[in-house]
């Protein structure tokens, strides 16, 4: 029913645990190509570069959960997304708690219409 459809998932530090591994494993159950996806430091530096790093699997972003200090790697990243790949998703989840705090307090330019970015 679902099968084909992509959701992306906001991943910072301090996840709680359960509720990641939930989206992890009911969403692929139900056959949903699920992105997990946060910012990454290799962002800025050249694209040939980035490629590079990504082919070598060293493209990555290595974080640690809330209550049970699980390792969690995420190699998307939601600042290479633009308008015409946002709308290939279903939906993009911003999980509770510690990882909607870090996202809303990180400061973020956001393009407009004239080009110019607004920081939020």
């Amino acid at each position: 029913m679902h099968e084909g459809k992509k959701v992306g998932i906001l991943i910072e530090s301090d996840f709680y645990e359960h509720e990641i591994w939930y989206y992890h494993y009911r969403f692929r159950e139900e056959g949903i190509d699920l992105r997990f996806l946060t910012r990454l430091w290799t962002e800025g530096k050249p694209a040939e570069e980035r490629q590079r790093l990504r082919q070598q699997g060293l493209e990555v972003q290595r974080f640690r959960g809330h209550e049970y200090h699980a390792p969690f790697e995420c190699r998307g990243s939601f600042l290479d997304i633009d308008d015409a790949e946002l709308r290939t998703y279903a939906a993009v989840i911003v999980p509770s708690g510690m990882v909607a705090d870090r996202l809303r307090y990180t400061e973020v330019e956001f393009p407009t219409k004239s080009g110019h970015g607004v920081k939020g």
